[in-house]
Parts: structure tokens; sequence; C-alpha cells
């Protein structure tokens, strides 16, 4: 029986999965919370809780000595909820099991992919309309929130506020489903097209760890422009 140490600290790569995989709302089937809502003059809180499946203590809720801190540490163990679900599971412990918890996070982790699955369209001009448009938004995003919009330099603006909310509910989607499409009918595509692509692809995992994270990477690549020209040269 190994010995666990004091040591609560959820490692942040840990925590950003949690995060990406939950999408930002509460796993519980029967909340889904926003767990990053705006608030007041448009101010964004974040309300999300990492909870423990296995309580941290063997006299927690669903405790079991025989776990290490790494384990009970671990993306397995945690799930993502709003404060009034954590409490909800931790203080009616019985009628919140394992098997439960795991069941939660494993369905609402399915539907979050379900919103990006890809379809395989039957012309160019039709994957174009979809992927334009996802770009379009995103654009629409950056330019009024953006760090280079001219919102940002009034002393008493709330963009970047903005800007953190519509990162994690618009721009992230968006990526993820612009890139999946765009893999998906990798067939409409050249050598030259795919590595544009690519490029697309690593600046959406950039961003997403540049927003999910905590930190900042100043080395994440720029959005690539010449994303568009894949499309015009097929139009």
């Amino acid at each position: 029986m190994s010995e666990k140490s004091t040591n609560r600290t959820i490692p942040a790569d840990v925590l950003r999965v949690l995060l990406a995989k939950s999408g930002g709302y509460c796993q519980n089937p029967t909340c889904n919370d926003d767990l990053y809502p705006l608030i007041t003059q448009g101010s964004l809180a974040t309300i999300r809780e990492a909870a423990h499946i296995i309580a941290f203590s063997k006299d927690g809720p669903r405790g079991a000595e025989e776990l290490k801190t790494e384990e009970v540490n671990s993306f397995e163990n945690l799930i993502l909820l709003c404060p009034t679900c954590h409490t909800k599971i931790d203080k009616a412990s019985h009628l919140f099991s394992v098997e439960l918890l795991v069941k939660w996070k494993k369905d609402h982790e399915e539907k979050i992919l379900a919103c990006f699955n890809a379809p395989i369209f039957d012309s160019i001009e039709d994957l174009s309309r979809e992927v334009l448009f996802l770009l379009a938004q995103n654009k629409a995003c950056f330019d009024t929130y953006g760090p280079c919009s001219k919102n940002r330099d009034s002393l008493f603006s709330d963009a970047p506020h903005m800007w953190s909310h519509y990162a994690l509910r618009t721009i992230i989607p968006n990526n993820r489903q612009i890139l999946n499409i765009l893999r998906k009918n990798h067939s409409y595509f050249g050598c030259k097209e795919v590595d544009i692509i690519e490029k697309f692809a690593a600046h959406k995992e950039g961003f997403e760890y540049n927003h999910l994270s905590g930190n900042k990477n100043t080395s994440v690549p720029l959005f690539p422009l010449e994303i568009h020209s894949i499309f015009q040269e097929k139009n």
C-alpha cells in the first residue's frame, strides 16, 4: 500500500485536457451548465471545478486508500463540473458511484465529439461554403474583440473578457470543425493545399494551448491567411 503525498495540485496539462474534452460545459448530463459564463458588463467568469471521481482522501467521497497521488490527480479520475454539481456528488456520494461518474464523463465526451463529425461533401463548392462561413464567424470575433481590434484601445473596454469568451465558445470549436472537414475531404486538395491546411492545424493547436492551458506561448504560428486561396483557386 503506497502513501499519498499531500499535494492536491492537479497538473496544468490535465486541466487543459479536461477543459478541451468537456467543451466548457458541466459534465453532469442533467446540468450541462456553461462553465465560462458572461457576467455583468461583459466580464467572463470561471466556475469550473475539477472533481475527483475517487476522492483524494480514502475517507472522502468514493475514497480508496490504494490509489497513489498521481492516479488520483490523473485525467481518468477527474470530471469537470459546476460548483453546484461538485458539491452534490460529494455531499451525497452514496447516490453518485464511481461507475456513474465515469459514465457521465464518457457520454459527455462522446457528445462533444459528435458535434465535430465532418461530412464528406459532394462538391468543392459545398465544402467551400461551409468552411468559409466558419472562417467568417472567426474573423468577426477577431476583428471585434481580438488583440488588434479597435475596442482593445479603450481604457474601459471589456474586449479582453469578450475575446476570451468568443475564443472558447466560437473560435476553438470552429477551428476544430474546419480542420476536421478539410482533412475528411482531403481528396479535393493537392500537396500545396495540404501544406496550407497543416499550417492551419499548427495554428489551431497553438491557439488552443494559449487559451486553455493558462500559459502563453509566443511562438504559436499566426493564422495562415493563405488558407482562403485553397478555395479561390478551386472556384
